[in-house]
């Protein structure tokens, strides 16, 4: 189920941060200080994309990591899980060393098609209209990001994330729970 962004945050209500965490098939916001998380569909993640979070700006880190090389026959999955914080001028990723990497519509878009190990070359996004060139430096830049991940030869796919509702709600919920 998905909920309007408006209900999320709205005028002198809004968090103090915005993030999204992406978890394979499911966009969640979550607001900090906190509150519930929401499960949300990718047009609300575009629409957060060149905004500012609403109660200020959030200056873009200038950290960055150079791509990491990703080749047509590569294959390619998703990182079963990982946050984004809504800042100006798009969404920010921070990378598995500590960089951040600034993320926009078309990342986010790759990002919501990419739901299991695929080959680069395969790959179909819907609305973004690039090369593979452009493709293969894009996917460097999620993969230096920690949003996906070069699949090695030889290597089995990883399973599936537990079934069973919102993953962000779940491991929200066991960590609410009081100690036995």
């Amino acid at each position: 189920m998905t909920v309007p962004l408006e209900e999320v945050a709205n005028g002198a209500d809004a968090p103090a941060d915005l993030y999204v965490v992406r978890a394979p098939g499911e966009w969640t916001i979550a607001p900090v200080p906190v509150a519930d998380p929401v499960v949300v569909d990718v047009a609300d993640v575009i629409g957060l994309v060149g905004t500012a979070a609403r109660t200020g700006a959030v200056r873009s880190p200038r950290r960055v990591r150079a791509p990491t090389p990703v080749g047509p026959h590569d294959r390619v999955e998703p990182v079963w899980m990982y946050v984004l914080l809504v800042a100006e001028g798009g969404l920010v990723a921070t990378g598995p060393g500590g960089e951040h990497v600034r993320l926009d519509a078309d990342d986010v878009r790759l990002i919501d098609v990419l739901n299991e190990a695929v080959v680069v070359a395969d790959l179909v996004v819907e609305g973004v209209d690039e090369g593979i060139e452009a493709r293969c430096d894009r996917l460097g830049r999620l993969v230096a990001a920690g949003c996906v991940r070069v699949v090695e030869r030889g290597e089995a796919p990883r399973p599936d994330p537990p079934a069973g509702g919102s993953v962000l709600r779940r491991l929200v919920n066991r960590r609410a729970r009081p100690p036995r």
